[in-house]
């Protein structure tokens, strides 16, 4: 009797399973793709992790996002690359081969794009599935859904993740608050803006949570609505605060939504110049996030007056 390990069988599955659909739905061409697709690939999606965690025995119980409004196909793709994030550490911690990250869109991201995004993860889950003889149901297509049910649905996709890899710390919330700040920089560059120097918060003795690193996120989302109005592009909104404890999670879904926002704001102002996505760095505290997340509310500030003017 011949034994495979893990990693050859999902070698294995994924020469098998490579050109098979995974499910039945609409044929259309690429450029036809519509929310409801993108939906019925979520839930896919959903469903695999769900088999996943039930095969693990994983009880702890996922957070249940609230309701979403208003939402664009690029903060889609945005919650799409957050969980391709998440599947990058779920591979490395089976050790297998990982799906390379990447960044945010330079361009008018719509739903075929989101699903471009969406089901190589699909896939990716599926295969590792597959690998341990995990089943998984088979999503339905439901027409008529919006780009906020996808967002919302590939949130939850989001959370299923707590339990199966080491949850969010601040290093990778810092990470992002780091790229906003580089984004920032280089859209006052482009339009010829003095960049104003840091202004360094004394901080000594107070202890800081993510509590607080959230609530300065917040700012900079409203900060960010604001500029949007002075640019004349239609704004967005942030979610409600979230209730109960806050952890590194729930601020770096803020500094997540603060770069889709302000890769938005590059788009309206028609900037091209690329900004490579930064490392993760070590040792991080909420001090330190909220050192950065306050930099770039100075430097949102800085653009908006500056474009007043």
């Amino acid at each position: 009797m011949i034994r495979l390990n893990f990693t050859h069988s999902l070698q294995i599955v994924a020469m098998v399973t490579g050109a098979l659909s995974l499910f039945t739905t609409p044929q259309l061409s690429a450029n036809e793709q519509s929310p409801s697709h993108v939906f019925q690939m979520a839930t896919q999606l959903q469903n695999e992790m769900i088999a996943l965690r039930e095969a693990e025995g994983v009880t702890e119980k996922p957070t249940e996002p609230a309701v979403q409004t208003n939402k664009k196909p690029i903060h889609v793709y945005a919650k799409g690359v957050e969980v391709r994030n998440k599947i990058i550490r779920l591979q490395k911690k089976y050790g297998i081969p990982s799906l390379a990250p990447i960044g945010l869109p330079d361009f008018a991201a719509t739903p075929t794009h989101v699903f471009q995004i969406v089901e190589p993860l699909t896939r990716a889950v599926k295969e590792i599935n597959e690998a341990k003889g995990n089943t998984a149901k088979i999503a339905p297509f439901i027409p008529g859904k919006s780009p906020s049910n996808v967002y919302r649905k590939l949130w939850q996709v989001s959370y299923l993740f707590n339990g199966l890899i080491p949850p969010i710390n601040p290093n990778l919330v810092y990470r992002n608050a780091q790229q906003s700040v580089l984004e920032l920089e280089n859209i006052l560059s482009e339009y010829n803006v003095p960049i104003p120097a840091e202004q360094m918060p004394n901080l000594k003795g107070i202890k800081l949570t993510p509590y607080d690193v959230n609530v300065e996120a917040f700012k900079n989302m409203y900060r960010l609505a604001a500029l949007s109005r002075v640019i004349d592009m239609p704004p967005s909104y942030a979610s409600d605060f979230p209730i109960g404890k806050i952890t590194p999670s729930e601020a770096f879904d803020t500094s997540n939504a603060i770069l889709v926002e302000i890769t938005r704001v590059k788009l309206a102002l028609d900037i091209s110049k690329k900004i490579p996505v930064i490392g993760i760095p070590s040792g991080k505290k909420p001090a330190d996030v909220l050192i950065q997340m306050r930099r770039v509310g100075q430097l949102i500030n800085a653009l908006t007056n500056s474009i007043k003017q």
